[in-house]
């Protein structure tokens, strides 16, 4: 007897090709999945291989590079360190990642170096970082948005570079760890005793216009806050802001708080690596200015004049009591870049951060 041989029914063979489309669903995911990480993997490869040329760049030239571009060779006159500058592979994720090639900026001292991955990678997170000398950070790089900054008008008063008041008008900017910060000491204001008149004042080391042009001006707490929300030398705030402190800084940027202060000294590694990176080769004392912020030696005026050329003084926002607020203070010899607390009418310099 002849036996009807049974084939698949409508609904098996559904089921088999909804498995078969999970299959093919599956591998097409891991196949972007895997193409996914080989991009980000070369990245990550890429740029510890500048950062391995941009090192002995700098060991055998004595600075980096101020500019390097996808495609050519990382070289000095008689050596190269990098052939063929590796290029940033297209995105597929560019609401993630732009297809943009790696950006450098260097003013020698130091550099940054800005690269995006599409996926998290060990300790990595998808997104922007930024590779620098102490190594890659899991944000992008900071943008401060020019090479400097032009004060023509402030509080009222008039930027001069000329007698009677010779301002520092033009001021270069630099950026350090997720912070962008003036290069130079704020010097701008009339040379005079420090009031609350509505008058911008400063007082120059020594009472030399000179000083002021080297080492910025000096200024009391009261005037460096520019006396907001009824601060003084003696009072306190009323009431205390909760914005940035602009101060006699120019808009857009501040007088840095105390907690401002500690994170770049955190960045730097703290300890004894601070001072030594924040202070100036010029005017030469025993800074190696690691990252351009240049710190000057610019005494202060505490009731006389002091310690030009072996300190300086540099204030934050920070209230420590009824007289007293936090500065910073970099010091020939010394390496710890500690809070100190300090009477308010003392003249300090003035560094300003953007914000």
């Amino acid at each position: 007897m002849k036996k009807n041989k049974k084939g698949f029914t409508l609904i098996e063979l559904l089921v088999v090709l909804g498995v078969i489309g999970i299959i093919m669903t599956l591998s097409v995911i891991s196949f972007r999945e895997t193409r996914t990480n080989t991009r980000d993997m070369k990245r990550i490869s890429d740029i510890k291989q500048i950062q391995s040329a941009l090192e002995l760049y700098r060991t055998n030239e004595g600075s980096y590079p101020t500019e390097i571009a996808s495609g050519q060779n990382i070289e000095s006159a008689s050596t190269t360190y990098l052939n063929n500058l590796p290029t940033n592979p297209t995105s597929a994720n560019p609401e993630i990642c732009s297809s943009s090639d790696y950006i450098y900026t260097s003013d020698s001292q130091t550099y940054t170096l800005n690269f995006c991955l599409e996926k998290n990678s060990g300790a990595l997170t998808a997104g922007y970082h930024c590779a620098t000398p102490q190594g890659i950070s899991n944000t992008a790089c900071p943008t401060c948005g020019t090479n400097q900054i032009n004060i023509v008008y402030l509080n009222g008063h008039i930027c001069n570079t000329g007698s009677p008041d010779y301002d520092t008008c033009t001021y270069d900017v630099i950026s350090i760890g997720d912070q962008c910060w003036l290069k130079q000491n704020i010097n701008i204001g009339t040379i005079a005793d420090q009031t609350n008149n509505n008058v911008l004042e400063k007082r120059c080391y020594g009472d030399n216009y000179a000083n002021c042009q080297t080492y910025g001006g000096l200024y009391q707490w009261g005037e460096a806050i520019q006396y907001l929300n009824g601060a003084s030398n003696t009072t306190d705030w009323s009431p205390e802001p909760t914005e940035h402190v602009q101060g006699l800084c120019p808009i857009g940027w501040h007088i840095p708080t105390n907690n401002e202060w500690s994170a770049l000294d955190t960045y730097i590694g703290g300890g004894n690596l601070t001072q030594p990176a924040l202070k100036s080769q010029t005017p030469a004392w025993d800074g190696l200015d690691t990252y351009g912020f240049s710190g000057l030696p610019g005494g202060y005026l505490a009731g006389s004049y002091d310690y030009l050329s072996t300190r300086g003084y540099f204030w934050s926002s920070s209230i420590t009591n009824s007289t007293n607020a936090f500065g910073r203070w970099l010091q020939y010899g010394s390496e710890i870049f500690d809070a100190i607390s300090y009477n308010r009418t003392y003249g300090s310099s003035v560094r300003c951060l953007k914000n």
